[in-house]
């Protein structure tokens, strides 16, 4: 079984791989979580979050 190719079942919200007997969620570049839809799902990563740090010598 592919749940991957399942739409209505696809237990992904971001990138479902194949594995198998199983399947694993991931996240596309530039977003952060678990990836699931039971999960934290994918999160857009707000770059302007970030701190900003200066280091002076």
């Amino acid at each position: 079984i592919n749940e991957c190719e399942e739409h209505d079942n696809n237990p992904c919200e971001g990138i479902c791989t194949n594995t198998m007997g199983s399947y694993t969620c991931t996240c596309p570049e530039g977003s952060h979580g678990d990836g699931t839809k039971l999960g934290s799902g994918c999160i857009q990563t707000n770059k302007s979050d970030s701190p900003i740090v200066k280091v002076t010598t």
